[in-house]
């Protein structure tokens, strides 16, 4: 699992640095990176939460936009501020039309060409992404953690994700007779 935080240097994705970038941490952005690549090409299960699903796009070649301040927001973080349309894998854990949090500033702008998208805002950018043929490899824009207690949807999300750890936990096991 990867977790919100810092912004990611501008300069991954191939853009210039302006005053409108929060702090970065280069060492997390290079650890994280390198471990999205393994864990792509170990079939490992990985969920991007926030920060999260801008360091799987950057990793595989994607790009953000630098600042949004339009999606912060004002209530608890508990609470749903907009909605995003929902497809693709996340179909069947949120409805068609989904009530998340934001408290983000920087978002997805093109994705990684390996990727596909899976929840768009109201506003038309990109809140939900996922590799195809990959057990389970997600990433959202909002905090399902902060909304896991009134959200079904939000538990769902980390159910099927344990599942998947399990069931790639138990594979290991079997390939290799001993834990992995």
């Amino acid at each position: 699992m990867l977790s919100g935080g810092d912004d990611v240097a501008t300069e991954l994705y191939g853009d210039i640095r302006t005053e409108k970038c929060g702090p970065v941490s280069e060492l997390r952005d290079e650890f994280e990176i390198s471990l999205v690549k393994k864990a792509v090409s170990k079939n490992i299960p990985t969920l991007g939460i926030c920060r999260g699903i801008q360091v799987i796009n950057v990793a595989l070649g994607g790009t953000l936009y630098e600042d949004m301040p339009s999606h912060k927001q004002s209530t608890p973080n508990f609470m749903p501020s907009h909605k995003v349309d929902i497809s693709g894998v996340l179909e069947g854990i949120y409805p068609k039309e989904a009530n998340v949090n934001s408290f983000h500033h920087q978002t997805v702008k093109k994705t990684a060409q390996s990727l596909e998208i899976c929840a768009i805002s109201y506003d038309g950018y990109i809140e939900g992404i996922y590799k195809k043929n990959h057990p389970f490899f997600i990433g959202v824009q909002w905090h399902p953690e902060h909304m896991i207690k009134n959200d079904i949807s939000a538990k769902k999300l980390f159910a099927q994700f344990v599942n998947e750890c399990a069931k790639y936990r138990k594979e290991k096991r079997n390939d290799k007779g001993a834990c992995a």
